[in-house]
């Protein structure tokens, strides 16, 4: 039957016919098996086999390391597939995004304040783009804090292709690569909406850093709203039109970040 699990997890079920329900009962399995094509059965194989080729787990509703947060998601993801830890499942989640073309003051921020929120046991969650994202991963990998980077496609495809290079030292740190697609999708733009959720869902807390109006930053202030998450702002200067996006959110009546201190209270507070 676990076989069967990972067979249908491999292929990323996205039919009505399937439900998460399903999954939990243990009955969709051989049901969605007997009625697989040839074709269908032999890719999900293939999948499982570079998945196991490549030390990454395939995690499914009922699976342990499946985040419970996930199941707030409508519909939650049906597929994951991991590379590292599943290091949410013991320490609260703060979500970081932002610019990826930050200001010298973000960047010098978080380099100021993000090792002392590390050190209180927080462990980061973004997107692995560059800018604000990346710079939230590497200072958690050189804090040897664990985080997670949430892929908008599959795993043998990364994206961005640097996390091909970093993964070592990722994996090193307790951190894990994540995706929700099989390992050899490509990536594509509707993808990152459907990734910003499960970062959302899986934060506590969700800190937005420099953001456009029309950005992933603020899609992910706007889901995690949705989900009834935390969402705080690092302030930035009013006039310059870059960070409009932020702005609005303080209008908004985000909370806004001065210090290390004000966002681990803001994360003690969303325990």
């Amino acid at each position: 039957m676990f076989e069967d699990l990972k067979l249908l997890a491999a292929l990323s079920l996205t039919d009505s016919s399937i439900r998460v329900d399903d999954f939990l009962s243990l009955q969709a399995p051989s049901r969605k098996l007997e009625f697989a094509s040839p074709r269908k059965i032999q890719e999900a194989r293939e999948v499982v086999k570079w998945c196991a080729d490549n030390d990454a787990a395939i995690i499914f509703p009922g699976h342990d390391d499946y985040p419970e947060a996930f199941f707030r998601v409508d519909p939650p993801p049906l597929f994951l597939s991991v590379q590292g830890a599943a290091c949410w499942k013991s320490q609260r989640c703060l979500a970081v995004v932002g610019s990826r073309e930050p200001s010298f003051f973000a960047l010098n921020w978080l380099e100021l304040h993000l090792p002392e929120i590390l050190r209180s046991g927080i462990i980061t969650v973004s997107g692995g783009a560059r800018g604000i994202d990346q710079k939230a991963h590497h200072l958690s990998i050189r804090a040897k804090s664990p985080t997670a980077v949430f892929l908008p496609s599959g795993l043998a495809s990364a994206y961005p292709t640097e996390w091909k290079i970093w993964k070592t030292e990722l994996f090193a740190s307790g951190g894990a690569l994540v995706s929700p697609y099989s390992p050899f999708q490509e990536i594509r733009r509707t993808h990152f909406e459907g990734r910003n959720r499960l970062i959302a869902a899986l934060a506590s807390v969700v800190f937005i850093v420099e953001a456009r109006r029309k950005s992933g930053s603020i899609m992910t202030a706007r889901l995690a709203t949705e989900l009834d998450k935390s969402v705080c702002v690092l302030p930035n200067t009013p006039g310059d039109p870059r960070w409009a996006g932020t702005v609005d959110l303080l209008f908004e009546n985000r909370f806004p970040i001065r210090d290390a201190k004000d966002l681990v209270s803001l994360l003690d507070l969303s325990r």
